[in-house]
């Protein structure tokens, strides 16, 4: 196997092939994991952990709101907090 050095040799990066062989594993061992029922949350969690969180999402909005334009700076300013 090939690696890269970094900084002098502070950490050794595997070539792309063994880190998408690596995530796979991963991937496997988390969808593996006990969880919640897919009724719980109503949500269909087996279907969701198999989708691409990179996907592209269709606009299904309306021709009406599609053709909407906002004057953005006249918009109310919002903070948005997480824990």
């Amino acid at each position: 196997m090939d690696t890269l050095d970094v900084d002098e040799g502070n950490e050794v990066i595997p070539p792309v092939d063994d880190r998408e062989s690596e995530l796979s594993s991963l991937r496997e061992k988390i969808y593996s994991l006990p969880r919640s029922s897919d009724e719980k949350y109503a949500i269909n969690e087996t279907k969701s952990q198999k989708i691409s969180v990179t996907r592209d999402v269709p606009d299904t909005r309306p021709d009406d709101c599609l053709n909407i334009e906002y004057d953005v700076s006249s918009l109310p300013t919002i903070r948005y907090i997480t824990h």
